[in-house]
């Protein structure tokens, strides 16, 4: 028979041609020059990639996650929202909340990061270190990430503070309040 992986075998037969070693991976970056703390490399992705990345993670989280409802925000609430800088050290930056993800198009973060990667690469080319271009694409992976856990939290906070709402007593609609309240605990526990 052509495929030795249809043939009938010994399953401890076929055990013992396998051997098992452990492997520690490991990425070297040449030529590249040590940050301000002489350990890392600094790389610093812009801040509209930044917003537009959370701003797509928040939606693709929330609508996987069936919560649509729960976490779009009250067109009066415009109270600021805290969140972290882009990727330097510094203080928290202070960003108004975005208006219910109007602004999150797919089309227009696949087209910024596929300019952030074309950049990226040229620089690697322009000057001959191909460690550049792996660089920016484990800082993109690093920041995707972090984002997506913060993104994640923040869904979950937008979720525990409109059921709160509902549980309120303006809002004396209890099937929407144990509606919300059991679609909140599904989005967390799945």
């Amino acid at each position: 028979m052509a495929f030795s992986f249809l043939q009938r075998g010994s399953l401890s037969e076929s055990a013992r041609q396998l051997s098992l070693s452990s492997y520690v991976p490991s990425i070297t970056l040449e030529n590249l020059v040590p940050g301000i703390d002489n350990i890392r490399h600094d790389v610093f992705l812009s801040s509209k990639f930044s917003e537009v990345a959370r701003t797509h993670i928040l939606k693709l989280i929330v609508k996987h996650g069936n919560v649509e409802e729960l976490v779009m925000e009250d067109p009066l609430s415009s109270r600021p929202i805290l969140r972290p800088p882009a990727r330097l050290a510094g203080s928290p930056q202070v960003m108004k909340p975005s208006p219910a993800f109007k602004d999150a198009d797919p089309a227009e973060f696949k087209r910024i990061v596929a300019e952030l990667h074309i950049a990226a690469l040229n620089r690697a080319k322009f000057e001959d270190n191909a460690s550049l271009d792996l660089l920016f694409r484990l800082a993109v992976l690093k920041f995707l990430r972090s984002e997506l856990m913060n993104q994640f939290n923040q869904a979950v906070e937008r979720c525990r503070a409109r059921v709160k709402q509902y549980e309120s007593p303006r809002h004396a609609v209890h099937g929407s309040v144990l509606q919300s309240r059991e679609r909140f605990a599904r989005f967390q526990i799945n």
